[in-house]
């Protein structure tokens, strides 16, 4: 009689006890995030109410779910860059490197290209409040990684030039978008 050899999984090692402790606590700061904001907005919803009052707090929660949702149109890309910058960068691809810059040019441009978009739109349609007629004005400060990989880039020096950029914006007049390094 012959007998089949049968593979037994390894032993869990200790790596993958620390990858699994690792990740519990990734989730339980993640759930104790969500926890602390949902207090948070128990406390800092009535003060707002009660400072800004009824139609002026329903206006400054039209103008937050509108970031919000702004929030949502990057689709990933940023990370993805990142991503994907940091593997052409460990495998020295200069090639692969131009091309996710490329593309996320692009992409970034497009976002740039509907922020002035929006920008119109919000100006154009101002919001009527029972005392008043509320016009708002958006301005909006876009950044994007250089496409030279000689460039010395970090995620610091993006968020100031955007930073910037809006800043700048502000200072023009409001009301407008501007590209880090435009005047």
């Amino acid at each position: 009689m012959e007998s089949e050899a049968t593979e037994s999984s390894p032993p869990a090692t200790g790596r993958a006890r620390s990858d699994r402790w690792l990740a519990l606590g990734n989730l339980a700061a993640s759930w104790s995030c969500q926890i602390i904001g949902i207090a948070g907005s128990f406390i800092v919803t009535p003060a707002l109410i009660f400072g800004l009052g009824e139609a002026q707090y329903g206006a400054w929660l039209l103008v937050n779910s509108f970031i919000t949702h702004l929030r949502t149109l990057d689709l990933g890309m940023s990370e993805g860059t990142l991503k994907f910058t940091a593997g052409a960068l460990a495998r020295e691809d200069a090639e692969g490197l131009r091309r996710i810059h490329s593309s996320s040019l692009v992409m970034f441009a497009g976002a740039a290209s509907l922020a002035l978009r929006l920008r119109t739109m919000v100006q154009e349609h101002p919001v009527a409040l029972p005392a008043a007629l509320v016009a708002y004005s958006v301005s909006i400060g876009v950044a994007a990684r250089p496409p030279d990989p000689t460039i010395d880039f970090s995620i610091e020096s993006l968020m100031l030039a955007a930073d910037g950029a809006l800043y700048r914006a502000k200072g023009q007049g409001r009301n407008r978008v501007l590209l880090a390094g435009q005047s």
